[in-house]
């Protein structure tokens, strides 16, 4: 399977997805960076804004998570489907992080996408061809004899 994936318009390497989870009932299209650095996937407070989280029905991680702009106990969902352009259900992913809503953070936005992380990246390749504007993840061999 190869996913083709962009470069976003602040200039990291994105891929679209179409999320679905039961419980709480959240599924839309999403924008992700592909952050190899970040050791788990996280749903951002504008993306959990728009498709209307209802953090009632979360609970809290036990433990506090640092990356990027956020620093502390993030909300959790399970079981989360991704459907990619030109597939069908491509992938589960057992846990996603989702960011606290911005009532629990002094009001205030953290600056921050959603991200796939090593949690899902690491079942992929994924080659950045920046002078072409796309980014290719695959779970194909593409490694040459050399």
């Amino acid at each position: 399977m190869k996913l083709l994936g962009q470069y976003s318009e602040h200039g990291y390497p994105a891929i679209n997805a179409r999320i679905e989870c039961t419980q709480p009932d959240i599924r839309g299209f999403v924008e992700f960076a592909l952050d190899s650095g970040s050791p788990f996937s996280i749903l951002g407070q504008v993306d959990a804004g728009i498709r209307k989280v209802n953090y009632k029905w979360l609970s809290k991680h036990d433990e506090t998570i640092t990356i990027a702009a956020f620093s502390g106990k993030p909300y959790v969902l399970f079981n989360v489907k991704f459907y990619f352009r030109g597939f069908g259900y491509a992938r589960t992913l057992g846990r996603m992080y989702v960011l606290p809503p911005p009532e629990e953070t002094g009001n205030e936005l953290i600056p921050m996408p959603s991200i796939l992380g090593h949690d899902f990246l690491d079942s992929y390749t994924f080659v950045l061809e920046k002078g072409r504007g796309r980014i290719i993840l695959t779970d194909e061999d593409i490694l040459m004899d050399c």
